[in-house]
């Protein structure tokens, strides 16, 4: 009698019906799905599907879902058309309806009958009631009642894909629909309150109206600059446009003293109190709001119409709180959140408990926050509130808060403030809505959404030798300014949500298509340090990989290229030390895991950045040593560096490679592909550093005491025995050989052959031992439950490499699961297979030369090819045929 399935059992097996399941019905479509672990499951997500046109690679839509298994058969309640499934808690019915844009569906799978039932939540408008009335009783728990006729399958996928449809269009209702209504803020009052007042005067108001709020929403900014400066003065992507003369020339006769960092106006002239002061504050609220240019569109002027307000501009370092975790000083960090000045201003307090929950001082964070003063500060008190707020929520659903800090959320209310704000600050009222839930996040993903489909379809014009002339790039990099800065100077925690990564992975696709193309606008776009920046912090490495691999990015050309690395190296140095704060912190999961991936992104862009060999190898050397230091395991990320190894291998220098190599030895640290690592290292290394490696691998003080029976070592050092001179070479075949005679291993023989230590002929006794030892996996698989049938695939490549006629192994054909079979008759018979039963696919993981040159010969398999290519198209096989198979 077989065990009883656990849940995790069942959970995979449902998983895998779903996946299976709708991988087919898109495939049916035309359409490729593409499944990601949400990482969300806190919320109740658990599986963000994208799905893309098969053919043209091109977005078509997402949607989410969550899963869960029945290991019964599944049956609707009596008399009744529905089936009731019990949700263990409210929060995630309320999240699915009012919080995500985009479609969610919930699916319930019935792995005895292999059937698949799906609701979707968010068309459901008997909810918004339901979870009132469970509100009420004070229920935490939610029932919710699939239509037992929702049966995921083919004759229902129209309907499927009908509701996914009907869901986006409610969401984007839902959520962005009543934006406005019923008040909105009067800017009017700007023009009343500004009369009279100088330029300048009447732009300091405007930033000390917002108090804590540095960077504007480009609409709002706009039409309080409209109100402020007259009907023709508006913003756009990044500059003013004006027909006020004296806005214009009072910008114009800006100056800045780069040396001394001090502002004045050009004339001399003193116009305003605290002048300089206040031109400081507006040139900055400039370029955070990424305005860079003021046009005059009124009579032509004889020194031009255009002033380059970036030409004020100043860079430097600043060393708060959030710039020194933003160059991952963390030892810094840690000690400014200690010090509690008195004299803090509003702003300072708000950025340090920003700067706390990125830290993981949550309970530091919250405390700030609670202690802002609602009437002296109302704006700064609101922005404190809303992100107490989210705090909150994120508390209900996450298992980091314990319960302590728990217990101060406890009089936190989140009734709505729009009678305060219209009391005290009407002028916020349009920022504090688009703030609320998500809606300034969600209303740029629509956006971001919309551009980067124009995107696709201009990439894919492009692909086919056309081109199109248009501004999408100064667009998504001024809508991300725009957007970042908005949370970056605001200090609002919106930005630490998976909204606002998922926002940004768009703009990096945005921006990684562009680089594709090949037409005069985008042919010399670089990659700046912005867009670097919110790469490395914001854009999950899984997904930045990703992207890489779906646009065939092999390197990026990166602007200022000596500025942006030497960054990199002020990074890398500010985690080296601060490896003793990081061990400290190491229990502060979203702390660590944040600076793991960021590592992982710095690690893919080294990789991939064009890079001179000695910044790479002051780079790659400097990560190695924070690795080396390193005490936590989740940032000994040392598979990451192959990375840049195997894309690098040009230009990493031998130096480094023996670093790596004697990490993964000396500390016994895991290597992925470390034969390949070695094998670069020998190919630059002398005979003497090839011997001394390969002792150090063996722990032995002579090269001929190495002891063969240990399989573990042969991929680590074999192809380095190559490189050392005739007779050490022929004193080791001896001792393989008579290794082989007196205690025969597989292992030892096939590396043996395989790196040409030993060249059997066919017939040879140790060949036919090897043979004999292939396992029958028909009646049992092998110890580790495994259908691949490894020792006939060694002895398959031997044959293969040594052009062995194959009709030895006929027999061995039938050792296999019977999914497997035909596989291995096709390679036994590539000239007489059946290839009405050939899998194209086949041919990917068999890319070996001698695979390849015997592949070419085979007339059957090249016509096969060529027909299926005709009619079916393939990329990932047409690309194997031309590049192998095509002389």
């Amino acid at each position: 009698m077989s065990s009883k399935l656990d849940n995790t059992e069942i959970e995979d097996k449902a998983n895998s019906l779903l996946n299976d399941t709708l991988s087919e019905l898109f495939r049916s479509k035309n359409f490729k799905m593409i499944k990601h672990e949400s990482g969300r499951r806190e919320i109740g997500i658990d599986f963000f599907y994208q799905i893309v046109d098969r053919e043209e690679s091109v977005d078509e839509f997402i949607f989410l879902n969550q899963n869960k298994g029945k290991n019964a058969v599944v049956k609707s309640k009596k008399n009744a058309d529905v089936i009731s499934y019990p949700l263990t808690s409210l929060r995630h019915p309320i999240s699915w309806y009012n919080k995500i844009s985009e479609p969610f569906v919930f699916t319930l799978c019935d792995i005895v009958s292999n059937k698949i039932y799906y609701y979707f939540i968010q068309n459901d408008d008997t909810i918004l009631n339901r979870i009132r009335e469970q509100k009420n009783k004070k229920v935490k728990s939610f029932q919710i009642y699939i239509p037992k006729d929702n049966i995921l399958n083919e004759e229902n996928f129209d309907k499927f894909l009908d509701e996914i449809s009907t869901a986006k269009i409610k969401q984007i209702e839902k959520l962005h629909g009543n934006l406005f209504e019923s008040h909105k803020s009067d800017y009017s009052i700007f023009k009343k309150e500004t009369e009279g007042l100088h330029t300048i005067d009447k732009l300091n108001y405007i930033i000390e109206k917002f108090e804590c709020i540095k960077v504007i929403p480009k609409n709002i900014l706009s039409e309080i600059l409209y109100h402020t400066f007259g009907e023709n003065t508006y913003l756009n992507d990044m500059s003013i446009s004006t027909n006020n003369e004296e806005f214009y020339n009072t910008i114009k006769d800006f100056d800045v003293n780069r040396r001394r960092k001090t502002y004045k106006i050009l004339s001399g002239h003193t116009f305003v109190d605290k002048q300089e002061e206040k031109i400081k504050s507006i040139v900055s609220f400039f370029r955070i709001n990424a305005i860079e240019h003021i046009y005059f569109r009124g009579r032509i002027l004889k020194e031009g119409n255009r002033f380059c307000i970036h030409n004020l501009f100043l860079s430097g370092t600043c060393n708060c709180e959030r710039c020194t975790f933003e160059r991952l000083d963390i030892r810094k960090t840690e000690n400014l959140l200690k010090l509690n000045r008195p004299e803090y201003s509003s702003y300072e307090k708000l950025r340090k408990a920003y700067t706390s929950f990125l830290f993981g001082n949550v309970e530091q964070s919250i405390d700030i926050y609670r202690n802002e003063n609602k009437n002296k500060n109302p704006i700064t008190y609101l922005i404190a509130k809303l992100n107490l707020l989210e705090l909150k929520q994120l508390s209900e659903s996450s298992f980091y808060f314990d319960d302590e800090i728990k217990k101060k959320f406890k009089d936190i209310d989140d009734k709505s403030e729009e009678k305060f704000i219209l009391d005290k600050a009407q002028h916020f009222l349009d920022i504090y809505k688009t703030l609320k839930d998500f809606r300034f996040v969600y209303r740029n993903i629509v956006y971001i959404d919309n551009l980067l489909f124009e995107l696709q379809k201009t990439w894919l014009r492009d692909r086919k030798g056309g081109w199109t002339s248009n501004t999408q790039l100064l667009e998504l990099q001024s809508n991300f300014l725009r957007i970042h800065n908005f949370f970056k100077f605001n200090f609002v925690l919106l930005n630490q949500y998976n909204e606002y990564e998922q926002l940004c992975r768009k703009i990096l696709e945005g921006i990684l298509i562009i680089y594709t193309l090949r037409n005069p606008d985008y042919e010399k776009y670089e990659f700046d340090f912005k867009i670097l920046e919110m790469w490395m912090f914001y854009v999950k490495s899984e997904d930045a990989a990703f992207l890489l691999n779906k646009y065939e990015i092999k390197s990026i050309k990166i602007q200022s290229s000596n500025l942006i690395l030497g960054q990199f190296k002020i990074y890398i140095d500010n985690l080296i030390k601060s490896v003793n704060n990081l061990k400290r912190n190491k229990d502060k999961y979203r702390l660590v895991q944040k600076i793991s991936n960021i590592i992982q992104n710095i690690v893919i862009i080294i990789s991939k950045v064009e890079i001179d060999k000695e910044s790479l190898n002051i780079l790659f050397s400097k990560l190695l040593k924070f690795i080396k230091i390193n005490k936590i395991e989740r940032l000994s990320l040392v598979s990451d560096l192959m990375k840049v190894v195997s894309e690098k291998e040009d230009i990493i220098s031998k130096e480094n490679l023996f670093e790596l190599i004697k990490l993964g030895v000396d500390d016994n640290v895991r290597i992925s592909n470390f034969s390949f690592l070695a094998k670069l290292y020998f190919e630059k290394a002398t005979s003497e550093e090839i011997i001394d490696i390969i002792k150090g691998i063996n722990d032995v003080s002579n090269i001929e005491d190495i002891d063969f029976s240990k399989k573990d070592n042969y991929f680590k050092y074999w192809y380095g025995l190559s490189f050392l001179d005739d007779e050490l070479q022929n004193t080791i075949k001896q001792k393989v050989c008579k290794e082989l005679e007196n205690n025969f291993n597989s292992e030892l023989y096939s590396t043996a052959v395989v790196l040409d230590t030993i060249v059997p002929r066919l017939g040879d006794q140790l060949l036919e031992k090897f043979i004999e030892g292939i396992p029958n996996l028909s009646k049992e698989r092998d110890a580790f439950g495994s259908p691949e049938n490894y020792r006939l695939d060694q002895a398959i490549n031997i044959f293969f490499k040594l052009g062995f006629s194959l009709k030895k192994l006929e027999k061995y054909i039938d050792y296999n699961v019977s999914s497997k079979k035909n596989y291995y008759d096709w390679l036994v018979h590539l000239d007489t297979f059946d290839y009405s039963k050939f899998n194209p696919y086949w041919l990917i993981g068999n890319n070996l030369k001698y695979y390849i040159n015997t592949f070419k010969k085979s007339k059957p398999l090249l016509d096969y090819l060529k027909e299926y290519l005709k009619s079916d198209y393939d990329n990932e096989i047409g690309k194997f045929y031309l590049e192998n198979l095509v002389d």
